[in-house]
């Protein structure tokens, strides 16, 4: 629980430089390679184990952040309260140059408040740079379908401070979105939320209907982040994963293979 992390260094599972699936307005959205909560029903497996990811110097991650020039940070996982420290100095620079920051967690709040109690001062970095607050695990059987951006019912939205007053009204009158964006070499990524039914009619205009394995894996997800479709038929899954917006061999942090910057997407409402 709450395992401690290197503040020189984020192990990025995924970088998405403009998104408007992972939170209220445009914002920048961080995945982290790394959890030790683990729920059942996860939509990010992957993004478990501490290894893998990309290591990446914290100070090029807010370069990174900061030259994106959105509205708002959102942090994913994997679990961002097990890389508090790097990710509290990210979260700083960004509410530093006037940008709102949108973490998520599995921990509850009272987890959250136990820890920083007990002396956990990088979880209390993180939380006081932090202005809305998903808090709770994934729980399958209470799937939310009317909020935006939280996955199940028990999790709770918590507005923090007074910086950005606006950003919990923001959860009743936006829509889930599911996000679409494909790559100059085809390939297809997605991210924010659909249940099946969206999902298998969107694959369907796409000219694609999913196999059983990316069927499930896309259950009501609020980051799809590892299912990829490659538009040239190439249907593997683990190339799927592989593919996910993660670094290619030669590739640097920045290079727009990576987060699929520049490339033509979509942005799909979802009803419920």
């Amino acid at each position: 629980m709450f395992s401690t992390s290197d503040p020189a260094a984020v192990r990025v599972g995924r970088f998405v430089e403009r998104t408007v699936a992972e939170g209220p307005g445009e914002r920048t959205a961080i995945w982290v390679q790394g959890c030790s909560i683990r729920c059942e029903g996860c939509f990010n497996p992957h993004l478990w184990a501490f290894r893998g990811g990309t290591v990446v110097p914290t100070a090029a991650v807010i370069a990174r952040v900061l030259a994106a020039g959105t509205e708002g940070l959102t942090l994913l996982g994997g679990e961002p309260f097990d890389h508090a420290a790097p990710l509290a100095a990210v979260a700083r620079a960004a509410g530093g140059a006037g940008m709102s920051v949108m973490t998520f967690s599995g921990y509850t709040t009272a987890q959250l408040n136990r820890a920083v109690h007990a002396g956990r001062a990088d979880v209390a970095a993180l939380l006081d740079a932090t202005d809305l607050l998903v808090a709770g695990p994934f729980v399958a059987a209470l799937v939310d379908r009317d909020r935006p951006w939280v996955g199940s019912t028990n999790q709770e939205l918590v507005q923090r401070g007074g910086r950005f007053p606006g950003l919990l009204a923001a959860a009743a009158r936006t829509p889930d979105r599911l996000e679409v964006t494909v790559a100059a070499d085809g390939v297809l990524s997605v991210n924010g939320w659909a249940d099946d039914e969206t999902l298998d009619a969107l694959l369907h205009d796409l000219g694609r209907l999913p196999n059983q394995q990316y069927h499930e894996r896309a259950r009501a997800m609020d980051a799809l982040d590892a299912v990829q479709l490659d538009v040239a038929g190439r249907r593997g899954a683990a190339d799927q994963r592989e593919r996910a917006g993660r670094l290619e061999p030669g590739q640097q942090f920045g290079d727009p293979r990576h987060d699929l910057v520049g490339a033509d997407h979509a942005v799909v409402p979802v009803g419920h």
